[in-house]
């Protein structure tokens, strides 16, 4: 079945903002992280959270209810993406609505039913519509697949650094996360400095071990989704060995 492409623009700042539009990245969380659009009220896009896109459909299903009934307008670096993604979208969000054209429509008369979604997906990707609106509601940077890396915007950074937290709209070769590979953002400082390996707010001041050496740094870093393995996960161990 071939669905409809649906296209729409995302009006200037200047414009309001639809309280019923629900704007939703496509993108993996690499990418989101760097930049991503927010409307006139400050509302983010929703994130996925992916590390590819063949995570976006179990995505959706786990957030139907959430997007059913509502304005829906994907985007993604140049619209390619969305191609996929707008499929995903009316098959799972609207399937009810499809399912209940089925039926008899005489005992549909008696039942009050939820409108379907409205999918859209913006012309052109991320790409265009900075060169339309470099001011718009796109705020940070355009990650980009070629050596470029990123695009820069005429717009805020919105990227920090996954393990201190400052202003950091940088991707390094190398930094990524040590459990899904994954870019990272990692600012200078902790890559040179590296970070606590252990939680040393329980030390014994009587160990003569906890007295000549301190904590092991770590220079294995994690992603938004992994965070929660940090210190407990790694890749080499050679931090450890005395």
């Amino acid at each position: 079945m071939e669905y409809p492409k649906l296209t729409i623009t995302i009006p200037h700042p200047q414009e309001q903002a639809d309280d019923d539009l629900i704007m939703l990245d496509v993108r993996n969380r690499f990418e989101y992280a760097i930049g991503h659009f927010e409307d006139s009220k400050e509302r983010k896009a929703m994130d996925p959270n992916m590390r590819n896109f063949t995570q976006f459909k179990h995505y959706i299903k786990e957030n139907k209810s959430v997007l059913k009934g509502k304005k829906i307008l994907m985007y993604c670096t140049g619209g390619i993406r969305c191609e996929t993604a707008s499929a995903y979208l009316n098959d799972i969000v609207n399937d009810d609505d499809n399912n209940n054209n089925n039926n008899d429509q005489s005992s549909n008369n008696n039942k009050q039913t939820t409108k379907s979604s409205e999918i859209y997906q913006l012309q052109g990707g991320i790409h265009r519509y900075c060169e339309e609106y470099p001011d718009g509601y796109f705020k940070g940077k355009n990650f980009v697949f070629d050596r470029r890396m990123t695009m820069d915007t005429n717009t805020k950074a919105v990227g920090t650094c996954s393990e201190c937290g400052i202003e950091c709209d940088v991707f390094h070769s190398g930094i990524v996360c040590t459990v899904c590979v994954c870019l990272v953002l990692v600012c200078k400082t902790c890559q040179t400095n590296g970070r606590p390996s252990l939680d040393n707010n329980n030390n014994n001041n009587n160990d003569l071990t906890t007295q000549k050496h301190t904590p092991p740094r770590r220079y294995e870093w994690y992603c938004k989704e992994h965070t929660y393995l940090s210190g407990n996960y790694f890749t080499f161990i050679n931090i450890y060995i005395i």
